[in-house]
């Protein structure tokens, strides 16, 4: 359920999708250069990554979270769906746009995992059921995307407007940071509990060499004490 989502892994979705409008943007641009041509039915796969934009843009909008999208997302949402170009204006458009801007809100990690479906790589083209994917599953493959964010090597800056978020919205948020640091908290005593167990039980163990030497010393000494007549 998309209600089950929370605003910071949208924001992490978000992030993930506007990486893959980096990648696809900058390939197109490597193909013009080369004078080569641009892969089979690529405009109706962008058409689709934009769908998929959209689609995480009015789950955000339904739970009261205004995002900030990315420069390059938002110039190709702009093309396709305000401009409404052809694919040959399209082309014109990305092979001038200036793929290395980016905003102090995106992401800019570099351990990033493996791409699934870079259609502007492979040739190949979009499953059928890209468009129609869950939520969750976008939210999915985005934390596989982001490994080091997972593990908290790394951090997403989020993408969430605050200046045009209703009041309701923010508190929310506030409510699930809140909860989330409470949950770390209780995370955090727990994980110190079984720290303090271990080393207890490792104390034992330091201790076993000197208690054998102790029973060696006793035996012994039972042994050279002459026997009692």
């Amino acid at each position: 359920m998309a209600t089950d989502i929370t605003p910071y892994q949208l924001s992490m979705a978000l992030q993930y999708v506007s990486v893959r409008f980096r990648r696809f943007s900058r390939a197109l641009q490597q193909l013009a250069r080369q004078s080569k041509q641009p892969p089979p039915n690529w405009f109706q796969k962008v058409e689709a990554e934009v769908r998929v934009l959209e689609r995480i843009l009015t789950v955000s909008n339904s739970i009261g979270t205004i995002m900030q999208v990315p420069h390059m997302a938002n110039n190709i949402l702009s093309c396709v769906t305000v401009r409404d170009i052809n694919a040959e204006e399209l082309f014109l458009e990305l092979r001038d746009i200036n793929v290395f801007k980016v905003q102090l809100a995106e992401a800019q990690i570099w351990n990033t995992g493996i791409m699934p479906n870079p259609w502007w790589e492979s040739g190949q083209s979009l499953p059928d059921w890209y468009v129609t994917w869950s939520i969750a599953e976008m939210v999915g493959e985005a934390e596989q995307f982001f490994p080091t964010v997972e593990d908290g090597t790394d951090t997403l800056p989020l993408l969430f407007n605050m200046q045009q978020m209703p009041m309701w919205s923010i508190q929310q948020m506030s409510n699930f940071c809140d909860q989330t640091m409470e949950e770390m908290r209780v995370e955090i005593e727990v994980n110190h509990g079984v720290m303090q167990f271990c080393q207890d039980r490792l104390a034992l163990f330091d201790a076993t060499p000197e208690v054998k030497e102790q029973l060696l010393e006793a035996w012994d000494q039972s042994v050279a004490r002459p026997a009692s007549k």
